[in-house]
This record gives C-alpha cells, sequence and structure tokens, in this order.
C-alpha cells in the first residue's frame, strides 16, 4: 500500500467520521421520542469520534487520543447548550429551562413540571446561567482586546456586548428585579473583565437599568427575587 494510498484511507475515515457525527445531529430532528433521540445522538457521536481517531493513528496515538477527545468535548457542548440529550441518572443537565424538563413518560404524557425560578429570563434562562455567560462573552472580548489592541473587530465586539448588558439592564429593570437579579458574585467578575473594554458593558448595564427606572435598593422585589 503506498503512502497516497494511505493518506486517502486516513482522510476518508477522518471526513466519514465527521459526516456521521453531523448525520447523527440532524437526524434527531425527525426522532419524535427523545429517549430515542438521545441514543442515536451519543451513538452516531461515538462512531464518529472512533473513526475520526482511527484516521489519525499514523500520527501518534497522543493525535488519535486527542482527536477522540476534541470530538466527545465538542458533542458533549453541543448537547448541553442545544438538547435535552445529557443526561445523569434521572435528571436532564442542559444549558436552557426548556431543555432541562423531564423526559416524557412511556405513554407519551408529559411529567409533572418543575417549578420555574421566578429571577428567570422568560422562563427560557435561569438568571445565573445568562451572567455566566454575559461573563464568559466579557472575558473573551477584553482578553481579544489585550490581545489585539484597538481594532475594528475588537471595538465591534466590545460595542455588541455593551448593547447586550444594555438590553439586559433594561429587561431587568421594567420587570421589577434587583440590579443583576443578584447575580452579584457574575457581575464583580464582569466589571473586572471589563477593564480592558474601559468597564464600558458593565456601565451600559447599569445607566439602561437606570433609565428604565429599576431601584437599587437590594430591598426591591425580594419577594420573587432569588440567589
Amino acid at each position: 500500500m503506498t503512502n497516497d494510498t494511505a493518506l486517502t484511507i486516513y482522510e476518508l475515515l477522518f471526513f466519514g467520521g465527521v459526516a456521521i457525527g453531523l448525520i447523527g445531529m440532524l437526524a434527531t430532528a425527525f426522532v419524535r421520542k427523545v429517549r430515542h433521540a438521545r441514543r442515536l445522538y451519543w451513538c452516531s457521536w461515538l462512531a464518529a469520534g472512533t473513526l475520526m481517531a482511527l484516521a489519525t493513528l499514523d500520527r501518534g496515538l497522543a493525535s488519535a487520543c486527542l482527536v477522540a477527545v476534541a470530538a466527545g468535548a465538542f458533542a458533549l457542548m453541543y448537547a448541553y447548550l442545544r438538547t435535552p440529550y445529557v443526561k445523569l441518572g434521572d435528571r436532564i443537565v442542559a444549558y436552557t429551562i426548556p431543555d432541562s424538563r423531564p423526559d416524557p413518560l412511556e405513554n407519551g404524557s408529559e411529567p409533572p413540571a418543575a417549578p420555574v425560578p421566578p429571577d428567570s429570563y422568560n422562563n427560557y434562562l435561569t438568571a445565573a446561567k445568562l451572567w455566566w455567560t454575559l461573563v464568559v462573552m466579557t472575558c473573551a472580548v477584553g482578553y481579544a482586546g489585550i490581545a489585539l489592541g484597538l481594532t475594528a473587530a475588537t471595538i465591534g465586539l466590545g460595542a455588541f456586548t455593551a448593547v447586550m448588558c444594555a438590553l439586559i439592564g433594561l429587561m431587568d429593570a421594567r420587570q421589577g428585579f434587583s440590579p443583576a437579579r443578584r447575580q452579584f458574585v457574575q457581575f464583580c467578575v464582569l466589571v473586572i473583565a471589563s477593564f480592558p473594554m474601559f468597564l464600558i458593558p458593565p456601565l451600559a448595564y447599569l445607566a439602561a437599568y437606570w433609565a428604565a427606572g429599576g431601584s437599587f435598593q437590594l430591598t426591591y422585589r425580594s419577594e420573587d427575587d432569588t440567589d
């Protein structure tokens, strides 16, 4: 077997693995039962990761293991952010509140839904998750600003982050919540991470919150706020 032929086989294995993973992801949209869709998703990515790892064996075992871990990490991250496919025991671990609901019962009926946290954002995302998402976004943009300096791209990303913070400030004030919905740890981290952006994101949040009539008294709507 020539090197060219071997290289072609490895390429076929790799792209075949990628195709299986992507096809499995898309095919779950046509599966009615969540349990079956979950099995299809993880089986397809198990096969995909295996094929992609085999495709890199010619570069050494370490490379194959690294590719397998990367494929698994991508599958896990996508499943957490976009689906109810991460299940630990009887608990669904998901980014959004709708995806965190228990699986339907065997007869197809919906199980009793857990109460939605009163401080959630539109019953879709908990306050803690949204604010940690803002922290991650701000850290990434701040690091880009330090690494790349003031460029059109970093200025645009900083402006986008500031607009997001301002919109959330408007929402918090209009719905009668305390500042940052009492997510003070995340807010402090966001302030620190925004130093490369001259504190514009948290200032945009506070300005929008104040302009929309928000109260900076921490006892405001305390009966509905949660930590």
